[in-house]
């Protein structure tokens, strides 16, 4: 092998290792799929249901159904879980907002909510589909609450 191409490959391995972030999640949190919320300040966890249509007869049919349903919205209610908190947090109530401060609230929760990741995704008895949604970014609760 050349020195250049040794070179080339070795700074390429320390590229990946150190462009490489963790978030860890504390190994209670890590399996819990009932959180709507933060589970760290780097993690917030959405959990998003999906009902299959009512004119799905077959198993495919409405679980391709609830799917689907559960995708649409799946940006919109990272928003909504992420408005929900922060107005818990900081003692608002979402009604008593001016419609500018909402506004901005949800232009700066969607592009949070960009960075959706589905973790995990099972389907209920009734073929309703559950998307276990984590958002991560560094400083993720303090993005959130500071505006």
């Amino acid at each position: 092998m050349k020195p250049v191409s040794g070179v080339l490959l070795l700074f390429f391995v320390f590229s990946v290792l150190f462009s490489c972030t963790s978030y860890p999640v504390p190994e209670n949190l890590k399996y819990n799929y009932s959180i709507n919320g933060p589970l760290t300040d780097d993690v917030f966890q959405v959990i998003i249901y999906g009902k299959p249509s009512a004119d799905s007869l077959t198993q495919l049919e409405q679980r391709e159904s609830s799917f689907m349903s559960a995708k649409s919205m799946l940006k919109d209610e990272c928003v909504n879980q992420i408005m929900t908190f922060y107005c818990k947090e900081t003692g608002t109530v979402e009604s008593l907002l001016t419609p500018e401060k909402i506004s901005s609230l949800k232009t700066r929760f969607h592009e949070i909510a960009s960075r959706a990741v589905v973790e995990q995704e099972y389907y209920l008895h009734d073929n309703s589909v559950v998307f276990v949604v984590r958002i991560y970014s560094t400083g993720l609760k303090s993005k959130i609450l500071n505006n």
